[in-house]
């Protein structure tokens, strides 16, 4: 039951001690009585507490309210439930406790993560205009709030794994979710032909025993695991096969992938720590001036910008205008030119499909072929140096190109394989 009565301002409650207070304004305020009339144990009529509990700021898609209800409790005194305290049904199904984030946000961030495959990035982009939240806050609220509550909603629909046991057997991904600094670790069990989160819970650590333990009863029911695919942990390996014996076990691709392009990875960062020391000897002391307006200061914008230079007026237009203007273009290309080089120079790697060594060859050839088309047009003594400077790295380092480029496609060769929904 609710009621429209604004409630004392109270410190909202479920914002961790070390987290900056967040500033709400709420548009409507809900005050909630508890549904009960009597007292389950006794039988006797409820009374209505003197003081009311649960002021809270929410945040929901379309609003943000202040909430709090008016408990009941038993005033029987011989009853075990003696001036217990009940809370109303109805504000409990706003929002978690000691959570200032509505049901129906929680449930769009993981509609949107697990069906639309959306990363926190994508999905924070998509709250951010309607409530107050932040990057880190989505993923808070993925991972300890909307995956516990979908294992315990899943509990319902357990008759589903039995006609997918019996008929194909059950595989299961086992995954443990990224941990604060000596907080547990929560582990995920999914069903994958069904989707189902068949156990989950947080782990103090990830040793032989403890896998057993949280894997055991799940193989203490009827139902039969054919497979199960997880990371390659060290204790996870034995208590699989204890726990498990009869099913297969597979390894993640992308771990698998990373373990092949180890030597890859290692050889390409050589090549590109080599590389950069020579165009860097090279071209070096091309590339390190930069035009400045002031020193330090590349560009000044703002309510205070630097003085722009006004083009004159078609009948002032001389041209001694015109050669200095086509000047200031030509120095705007070298300069474009040159600030490329300084970028391909910072490239890092994300094996096993970005490899920086090879990304950072391809970009100072494709420079290169720049410059021959701009030479032909702007013969800057800059350009020729830059062009010779860029092209006699090269050729120290074709070889190692072409051999890496080779394994490259190799990985991408694997990587199709193994996509299923290319290759079914």
């Amino acid at each position: 039951m609710a009621i429209n009565v604004l409630p004392k301002t109270k410190t909202p409650k479920g914002e961790h001690a070390m987290r900056t207070r967040r500033v709400l304004y709420p548009q409507t305020s809900e005050m909630y009585i508890c549904e009960l009339d009597q007292c389950p144990l006794c039988g006797e009529q409820l009374e209505l507490s003197r003081y009311s509990s649960g002021h809270k700021i929410v945040q929901n898609l379309s609003s943000t309210v202040e909430v709090g209800y008016w408990p009941k409790q038993c005033d029987n005194w011989s009853c075990i439930n003696y001036e217990r305290k009940w809370r109303s049904a109805e504000w409990q199904q706003i929002a978690p406790m000691y959570c200032t984030y509505g049901f129906d946000v929680i449930t769009t961030i993981g509609w949107q993560r697990q069906t639309s495959r959306c990363t926190f990035e994508e999905i924070h982009s998509d709250l951010a205009d309607r409530i107050t939240i932040s990057e880190a806050q989505v993923r808070h609220l993925y991972h300890e709030r909307y995956l516990p509550l979908l294992a315990s909603q899943e509990r319902t629909r357990w008759n589903e794994l039995e006609p997918v046991s019996q008929k194909f057997g059950l595989i299961l991904s086992l995954d443990g979710l990224a941990p604060e600094g000596g907080e547990p670790q929560l582990w995920v069990v999914r069903e994958l032909q069904t989707g189902l989160t068949v156990r989950s819970g947080w782990l103090s650590e990830q040793g032989q025993n403890a896998f057993e333990n949280f894997l055991r009863p799940i193989a203490e029911t009827d139902l039969t695991v054919r497979a199960v695919l997880s990371d390659k942990q060290r204790g996870l390996l034995p208590a699989v096969n204890k726990i498990f014996p009869e099913a297969r076990h597979a390894f993640c691709q992308l771990h698998y992938l990373k373990n092949i392009a180890e030597p890859a990875a290692s050889a390409d960062e050589i090549m590109k720590v080599k590389l950069r020391k020579t165009v860097r000897k090279n071209v070096g002391n091309i590339i390190r001036p930069e035009h400045v307006e002031q020193p330090g200061v590349l560009t000044v914008t703002g309510l205070l910008p630097s003085a722009v230079i006004e083009n004159p007026t078609t009948e002032g237009k001389t041209e001694q205008h015109s050669v200095d203007q086509v000047e200031q273009e030509r120095h705007s290309i070298v300069d474009a030119l040159i600030r490329r080089v300084r970028y391909l120079l910072t490239l890092k790697g994300r094996p096993p499909f970005r490899m920086a060594g090879i990304a950072m060859y391809q970009g100072f050839r494709e420079v290169c072929d720049c410059l021959e088309v701009f030479i032909a047009h702007i013969p800057d003594e800059r350009l020729i140096r830059l062009q010779h400077g860029l092209s006699e790295a090269l050729k120290c380092f074709t070889d190692d190109y072409d051999q890496l480029s080779e394994v490259a496609g190799w990985l991408i060769h694997i990587s199709t394989l193994l996509d299923p929904e290319e290759n079914p």
